[in-house]
Protein backbone atom coordinates (compact mmCIF):
# COMPACT_ATOMS: atom_id res chain seq x y z
CA UNK A 1 0.00 0.00 0.00
CA UNK A 2 3.03 2.59 1.17
CA UNK A 3 4.42 1.75 -2.21
CA UNK A 4 1.40 3.62 -4.83
CA UNK A 5 1.50 6.47 -2.28
CA UNK A 6 5.30 7.22 -2.06
CA UNK A 7 5.39 7.00 -5.85
CA UNK A 8 2.57 9.63 -6.01
CA UNK A 9 4.20 12.12 -3.09
CA UNK A 10 7.81 11.11 -5.57
CA UNK A 11 6.43 11.66 -8.95
CA UNK A 12 5.86 15.71 -7.66
CA UNK A 13 9.98 16.40 -7.48
CA UNK A 14 9.32 17.80 -4.02
CA UNK A 15 11.99 16.40 -1.42
CA UNK A 16 10.32 14.13 0.57
CA UNK A 17 10.88 12.90 4.54
CA UNK A 18 9.54 10.16 6.54
CA UNK A 19 9.82 8.39 10.20
CA UNK A 20 8.52 4.91 11.06
CA UNK A 21 5.55 4.43 13.14
CA UNK A 22 4.95 1.61 15.60
CA UNK A 23 3.38 -0.61 12.97
CA UNK A 24 6.63 -0.34 10.75
CA UNK A 25 8.58 -2.18 13.98
CA UNK A 26 6.64 -4.85 13.69
CA UNK A 27 8.09 -5.61 10.30
CA UNK A 28 10.26 -9.03 10.13
CA UNK A 29 14.01 -8.12 8.80
CA UNK A 30 12.92 -9.02 4.92
CA UNK A 31 10.00 -6.33 5.59
CA UNK A 32 12.11 -3.93 6.99
CA UNK A 33 14.83 -4.14 3.92
CA UNK A 34 11.84 -4.15 1.38
CA UNK A 35 10.38 -0.54 3.19
CA UNK A 36 13.64 0.67 2.99
CA UNK A 37 14.26 0.08 -0.61
CA UNK A 38 10.31 1.27 -1.17
CA UNK A 39 11.76 4.94 0.16
CA UNK A 40 15.14 4.65 -1.60
CA UNK A 41 13.11 4.09 -5.13
CA UNK A 42 10.27 6.75 -4.56
CA UNK A 43 13.02 8.84 -3.15
CA UNK A 44 12.07 9.28 -0.10
CA UNK A 45 14.55 10.14 3.12
CA UNK A 46 14.16 8.20 6.08
CA UNK A 47 14.93 10.30 8.92
CA UNK A 48 15.51 7.71 11.67
CA UNK A 49 16.79 9.90 14.82
CA UNK A 50 18.44 12.44 12.46
CA UNK A 51 18.56 15.59 10.91
CA UNK A 52 18.05 17.02 7.53
CA UNK A 53 18.97 20.90 6.83
CA UNK A 54 17.04 22.28 3.99
CA UNK A 55 18.74 25.65 3.82
CA UNK A 56 15.93 28.11 5.41
CA UNK A 57 15.06 25.19 8.04
CA UNK A 58 15.74 21.61 9.89
CA UNK A 59 13.74 18.79 9.55
CA UNK A 60 13.92 16.75 12.66
CA UNK A 61 13.01 13.00 12.47
CA UNK A 62 12.33 11.70 15.73
CA UNK A 63 11.39 7.25 15.52
CA UNK A 64 8.72 6.23 17.12
CA UNK A 65 8.22 6.89 20.86
CA UNK A 66 5.61 4.22 21.58
CA UNK A 67 8.52 1.70 20.78
CA UNK A 68 11.13 2.86 22.64
CA UNK A 69 12.97 4.09 19.52
CA UNK A 70 12.93 7.80 20.09
CA UNK A 71 16.14 8.99 20.84
CA UNK A 72 15.89 13.16 20.34
CA UNK A 73 19.10 14.57 21.65
CA UNK A 74 20.36 11.63 18.83
CA UNK A 75 17.80 13.29 16.13
CA UNK A 76 18.80 17.15 16.99
CA UNK A 77 22.55 16.76 17.41
CA UNK A 78 23.40 18.02 13.94
CA UNK A 79 20.85 21.38 14.70
CA UNK A 80 22.03 24.70 14.38
CA UNK A 81 20.13 27.20 17.04
CA UNK A 82 19.06 29.88 15.42
CA UNK A 83 17.42 27.83 12.33
CA UNK A 84 13.89 27.08 12.48
CA UNK A 85 13.20 23.38 13.40
CA UNK A 86 10.06 21.24 11.91
CA UNK A 87 10.16 17.80 14.13
CA UNK A 88 8.43 15.13 11.99
CA UNK A 89 7.28 11.79 14.42
CA UNK A 90 4.74 9.20 14.39
CA UNK A 91 3.59 9.71 18.00
CA UNK A 92 2.57 12.80 19.26
CA UNK A 93 2.96 11.77 22.83
CA UNK A 94 6.52 12.82 21.72
CA UNK A 95 5.37 16.39 22.58
CA UNK A 96 5.04 15.69 26.18
CA UNK A 97 8.36 14.44 26.07
CA UNK A 98 10.06 17.18 23.69
CA UNK A 99 11.78 20.29 26.18
CA UNK A 100 13.07 22.05 23.62
CA UNK A 101 12.20 24.46 21.02
CA UNK A 102 10.64 23.64 17.53
CA UNK A 103 8.58 25.69 14.99
CA UNK A 104 6.51 23.24 13.63
CA UNK A 105 5.57 19.57 14.26
CA UNK A 106 3.79 17.27 12.47
CA UNK A 107 2.72 13.64 13.80
CA UNK A 108 -0.55 11.19 13.27
CA UNK A 109 -0.92 7.42 15.14
CA UNK A 110 -4.02 8.41 16.28
CA UNK A 111 -6.02 7.92 13.14
CA UNK A 112 -8.36 10.86 14.68
CA UNK A 113 -9.73 8.39 16.76
CA UNK A 114 -10.48 6.06 13.89
CA UNK A 115 -14.13 5.26 14.86
CA UNK A 116 -15.13 8.66 16.49
CA UNK A 117 -16.67 7.08 19.38
CA UNK A 118 -16.59 9.36 23.51
CA UNK A 119 -14.14 8.06 25.92
CA UNK A 120 -12.45 5.55 23.26
CA UNK A 121 -9.14 6.00 24.03
CA UNK A 122 -10.16 5.68 27.89
CA UNK A 123 -10.07 2.25 26.90
CA UNK A 124 -7.35 1.84 24.46
CA UNK A 125 -4.59 3.12 25.71
CA UNK A 126 -2.86 5.40 23.30
CA UNK A 127 -0.86 7.85 25.91
CA UNK A 128 -1.35 10.80 27.87
CA UNK A 129 -2.67 13.02 24.52
CA UNK A 130 -5.35 10.71 23.97
CA UNK A 131 -6.09 10.04 27.20
CA UNK A 132 -7.17 13.91 27.26
CA UNK A 133 -9.08 14.02 24.11
CA UNK A 134 -6.11 15.22 21.58
CA UNK A 135 -5.89 13.32 18.93
CA UNK A 136 -6.60 15.29 15.77
CA UNK A 137 -6.04 18.98 14.67
CA UNK A 138 -3.28 21.89 16.01
CA UNK A 139 -2.40 22.59 19.21
CA UNK A 140 0.65 24.37 21.07
CA UNK A 141 2.89 23.76 23.88
CA UNK A 142 5.44 26.11 25.41
CA UNK A 143 8.40 24.77 22.82
CA UNK A 144 6.05 25.28 19.87
CA UNK A 145 2.99 24.30 17.84
CA UNK A 146 1.99 20.52 16.61
CA UNK A 147 -0.43 19.24 14.04
CA UNK A 148 -1.75 15.94 14.75
CA UNK A 149 -3.05 14.36 10.84
CA UNK A 150 -5.60 11.77 11.24
CA UNK A 151 -3.96 10.34 8.10
CA UNK A 152 -5.54 7.99 5.42
CA UNK A 153 -4.58 4.53 7.06
CA UNK A 154 -6.54 2.68 10.28
CA UNK A 155 -5.05 0.10 12.91
CA UNK A 156 -7.32 -3.12 12.91
CA UNK A 157 -10.23 -3.17 11.16
CA UNK A 158 -10.20 -1.72 7.79
CA UNK A 159 -13.13 1.06 8.59
CA UNK A 160 -13.37 4.20 9.88
CA UNK A 161 -16.68 5.71 11.57
CA UNK A 162 -17.37 9.55 11.69
CA UNK A 163 -14.08 10.28 11.41
CA UNK A 164 -12.49 10.61 7.01
CA UNK A 165 -9.10 10.36 6.30
CA UNK A 166 -7.10 13.13 5.33
CA UNK A 167 -3.63 14.16 3.38
CA UNK A 168 -2.56 17.47 4.76
CA UNK A 169 -0.61 20.12 2.97
CA UNK A 170 1.44 22.93 5.86
CA UNK A 171 3.07 25.41 4.15
CA UNK A 172 6.11 26.12 5.81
Amino acid sequence: KVEKVLKAVASRGIPAFAVLGNHDHRLDSAGMMKLNAILDEAGVALLNNRSADLGAFQFVGVDDLGTGHSRIGKAFRHTEAHKPVVVLTHDPNLVLRLKRPFTYLMAGHFHGMQFHVPFLFRFIRKGELAARGITKGLHETSYGRYYISKGIGQAGPNARFMIRSEVTVHEL
